[in-house]
């Protein structure tokens, strides 16, 4: 894949494509499988345009999913708001993936 990243499929803004089947929609699963096994490939073979990839793609997806009011993250974002899930306005879908916190962080002010 690393040779074939020109070729990879992405939206209009440049972010990955989830599948064939939902083009042009960007979800944080291709993010969190993906994104930390191209900065590990880039990082252990000198390949910096893969690392560069990873850090765009996550920026880009940031950009894309984070909701300020939370810091939260929507799964999916869907820049023609097609889907069924998708917000009319921001193409975002309404689940989130948010931080998990382990037991007793609560009591110490983490």
């Amino acid at each position: 894949m690393a040779d074939d990243l020109g070729a990879y499929p992405k939206n209009d803004e440049g972010g990955f494509w989830h599948n064939d089947g939902v083009p042009r929609r960007m979800r944080l699963d291709e993010l969190y499988m993906g994104g930390s096994i191209m900065a590990e490939y880039g990082t252990r073979f000198g390949r910096r345009n893969v690392v560069d990839e990873a850090v765009r793609q996550a920026l880009l997806m940031q950009k894309k999913t984070r909701v300020p009011e939370t810091g939260l993250w929507r799964h999916a974002y869907d820049p023609d708001r097609k889907e069924p899930w998708a917000d009319p306005v921001t193409g975002l879908s309404p689940e989130c993936w948010g931080t998990v916190h382990r037991l007793g962080d609560h009591d110490s002010g983490h």
